[in-house]
């Protein structure tokens, strides 16, 4: 795809744009654009009046047209619209407004914008608009694992904006890299709400609740470390679930204030609770450290641990359970026989199947004959359990499942079945397994 230079006049808005979709002409996408973003195609009209268009994001189009010699905008379209009611104001007198003061803010951007500021503008050009099918779903729908646009969280906003002594940026480092989480806890966390963790150390009632405490812009600890990483961790999974630990939900509206926030923390079990007598002098959280505890090594024994994500076979010499369906029996035999190193994409297709239907059998027995995604089948076999034995230990897979990050696990099984480029590793395939196993157990074991 060539980059080239075109003029305002030689940009069309997508007819076939798919935020405002199919449209009648020129005149009637601009239209539909104003409709649909209103405000926020007025104050990119301002920000692009004020600094130009961002080198770091060009339109791709696709022509010209061999009649007007107009390339279409694929990708850029609320950009495109942007400069053409600015370049030539006219049209704002042609468009519908039913707020006056949107059409005052589009007036005040055209009066301060200046054509020579954005021209000529540097645009890729596209062979035909199939080849541009790809580039504007990695752009727009969603993270597709890496491979589309991946925006910041809370912190990464707050790191920019700033720097690694803002609060946020400090506790979450040392959440996220110092107090010990395992793998699979800190995946877990992978879509937490950081503005809501956030809430629980901005306040200084808050912070002296949990060992913390702003000195000079920089949050210290002034307790022992496993005191605070334990209530971090707490809190960081209860926003994740978005659940108090009464059960209740936890939004906006239920920790909105510091008291409501300090009652939510004195109401966690104790075993999460910071020992606030535990005191230190005062350092910085970014400093700070926890030593991981090693067993005394045994003198005159060399023994060689081996690694357990790496053995050969997905199922260990025995199972917790017994499997009463025929079916499904066979599966797991066949899943049990063949290696896992050398047959991951086998091993995924199977362990995926079984679990379908461990899962179905359980809910049916239960009552349960909804059909629907399997991650919400899941859910809901483990809510039963639950509520039938509230001790259950289900294993890792009950964070995993209360985070909601079981829905991601199960799309990367059937992401080998989908995608041409899913190759799960016989380590993540056995990490997965000894994850769900218990949860495996209590289906089979129920009656």
């Amino acid at each position: 795809m060539p980059d080239i230079d075109v003029t305002i006049d030689q940009l069309l808005p997508d007819p076939e744009n798919p935020r405002t979709g199919r449209a009648a002409d020129r005149d009637d996408s601009i239209q539909r654009m104003v409709d649909l973003q209103k405000n926020n195609l007025a104050n990119l009209a301002l920000n692009i009046a004020e600094h130009g268009l961002s080198p770091i994001d060009r339109m791709m189009v696709i022509g010209p047209d061999e009649n007007t010699g107009e390339y279409t905008v694929v990708e850029g379209n609320r950009r495109a619209t942007a400069l053409i009611l600015m370049d030539d104001p006219s049209h704002l007198d042609q468009l519908n407004f039913s707020d006056k003061r949107l059409l005052n803010k589009f007036q005040k951007a055209a009066l301060r914008f200046s054509r020579k500021d954005v021209e000529p503008i540097s645009v890729f050009l596209a062979k035909d608009r199939p080849s541009t099918r790809r580039w504007v779903e990695l752009r727009h729908a969603g993270r597709d694992k890496g491979r589309g646009v991946s925006p910041w969280n809370g912190v990464e906003a707050a790191r920019f904006a700033k720097g690694e002594d803002a609060p946020i940026v400090a506790a979450s480092d040392f959440l996220l890299h110092r107090a010990q989480l395992s793998e699979t806890e800190i995946e877990a966390l992978d879509d937490m709400p950081w503005s809501s963790f956030e809430r629980f150390i901005d306040s200084p009632k808050l912070r002296e609740k949990l060992g913390l405490r702003l000195n000079d812009g920089r949050l210290e600890a002034t307790i022992e470390p496993e005191e605070i990483a334990k209530t971090l961790r707490e809190i960081a999974f209860m926003v994740t679930r978005r659940e108090k630990p009464d059960g209740n939900i936890l939004n906006s509206r239920t920790m909105n204030t510091v008291d409501q926030r300090i009652e939510i923390l004195e109401s966690m079990p104790s075993k999460y609770q910071p020992d606030l007598s535990l005191t230190i002098e005062p350092i910085p959280l970014s400093e700070l450290k926890i030593e991981k505890k090693t067993k005394p090594k045994r003198k005159n024994k060399r023994r060689t641990v081996k690694d357990p994500l790496a053995r050969d076979k997905i199922i260990g010499r025995s199972l917790p359970f017994k499997v009463s369906r025929s079916k499904a029996e066979k599966i797991l035999h066949e899943m049990g026989s063949i290696s896992v190193v050398y047959h991951t994409v086998t091993i995924a297709i199977l362990l995926r199947s079984f679990i379908e239907l461990s899962v179905k059998q359980f809910l049916r027995k239960n009552g349960d004959t909804k059909n629907d995604e399997l991650y919400k089948k899941i859910k809901r076999a483990a809510d039963i359990i639950k509520i039938a034995d509230p001790n259950a230990d289900l294993g890792p897979i009950a964070l995993i499942i209360s985070s909601g990050q079981h829905k991601n696990a199960i799309w990367k099984l059937n992401s080998v079945v989908h995608d041409d480029y899913a190759f799960p590793t016989h380590r993540e395939l056995n990490g997965f397994w000894d994850e769900i196993e218990p949860f495996l157990a209590h289906l089979w074991r129920s009656k």
